[in-house]
């Protein structure tokens, strides 16, 4: 596997991940922070969320042993409660993250799911179409003066073809 050999310094930048507990999303979690950004972990199931940074915080650990180095200013990380299938739940989410930050830097709309049975959001929409565009559509919106007050802010957002 190659891994992105650019070491961009992100200390001090703030980092939104939709979906950092499993997959892309806690990899990338892992990298960001490697590189010194502090993180905010959006995600639906918290206890996946509070292993999936257990496991960062152990890979950094190996990471810094590799290297010799020593975190002398460690990644701060978040974990925030966000279901992407409620617009409610997202509006929550903006809420709290307002609450507690005044600066964003970098979002990555990562979340997403695929196939399944047919289903319904509480909304009414279906459910696919809400956690992959919907949700996302809308805390990038809810979001979108924090990214524009930051400095050199970034959307990222992370799609398959999968859903045609």
């Amino acid at each position: 596997m190659k891994y992105c050999t650019i070491e961009k310094s992100l200390r001090g930048k703030i980092v939104l991940v939709t979906g950092a507990s499993a997959g892309l999303g806690r990899e990338l979690t892992y990298e960001l922070s490697r590189r010194g950004a502090e993180i905010v972990m959006g995600c639906r199931d918290l206890n996946k969320a509070d292993q999936a940074l257990h496991w960062v915080k152990d890979r950094l650990q190996s990471c810094y042993a590799e290297s010799k180095m020593h975190a002398e200013n460690p990644p701060k990380f978040h974990i925030l409660p966000l279901d992407l299938s409620s617009l409610l739940s997202v509006q929550n989410f903006a809420r709290m993250f307002r609450e507690r930050f005044d600066r964003l830097h970098i979002l990555v709309n990562n979340a997403g799911m695929m196939g399944g049975e047919f289903a319904r959001s509480k909304g009414g929409v279906e459910i696919q179409f809400t956690v992959n565009h919907l949700g996302h559509f809308h805390l990038t919106n809810l979001l979108s003066d924090v990214l524009k007050q930051s400095q050199d802010s970034r959307v990222v957002i992370v799609s398959s073809g999968y859903y045609r």
